[in-house]
């Protein structure tokens, strides 16, 4: 959800800004097709609110696995500066679901103000696990770090976020409104 919001609001603030459409496919980009491979291994492993995910086995090794690959697509990019921002909410992201077993502490109430009450209540049954969240308590770690913040559910596609998910949007909202607002040399 968060990566939508953050394309729409960069879009927005650079036609404000009288940004050019066109500038976007000039962010020179290496090797996008590892974030795409990332989020499709979690596409793999998660349960869709239509299915249950076709791989069920190595779920916490798959999940690492995928950030690797959108990490060696930051690491490939480094010179882009813009991209800084959404490496350091992946960061975020990462650093809390490995201390957490491959888990993202989630808050149930935040889940349901969401209107996502089918998943907070598969967190609150045991073994207080949905996709790839874990129940926040005091046996999950960096839970500041977790799902607590959300989106009201009137709004669609609300959902509980944490702050490297935040991080995440304002990075990407950053970079596609940089990209069109840049200026190219009209000399050549």
């Amino acid at each position: 959800m968060f990566p939508l919001w953050g394309l729409i609001i960069g879009l927005v603030v650079g036609l404000i800004r009288r940004g050019n459409l066109v500038r976007i496919a000039e962010i020179p980009l290496k090797a996008i097709w590892l974030v795409f491979a990332g989020l499709f291994v979690q596409l793999l492993i998660f349960p869709t609110p239509w299915s249950q995910p076709p791989i069920q086995v190595y779920v916490e090794a798959f999940h690492f696995f995928s950030y690797a690959l959108i990490a060696a697509f930051f690491v490939l990019n480094w010179r882009v500066w813009e991209l800084w921002a959404m490496a350091a909410g992946m960061g975020l992201n990462a650093i809390v679901i490995t201390i957490n077993r491959g888990f993202m502490p989630s808050s149930a109430d935040a889940l349901a103000a969401a209107g996502r009450v089918a998943a907070a209540e598969a967190l609150r049954t045991p073994p207080y696990i949905h996709a790839n969240t874990v129940l926040m308590s005091d046996q999950t770690q960096l839970n500041f770090f977790g799902d607590w913040m959300f989106v009201p559910s009137w709004v669609p596609l609300a959902n509980a976020f944490s702050i490297g998910d935040l991080t995440l949007m304002f990075g990407l909202a950053w970079l596609i409104q940089a990209a069109m607002c840049r200026k190219t040399d009209s000399s050549v």
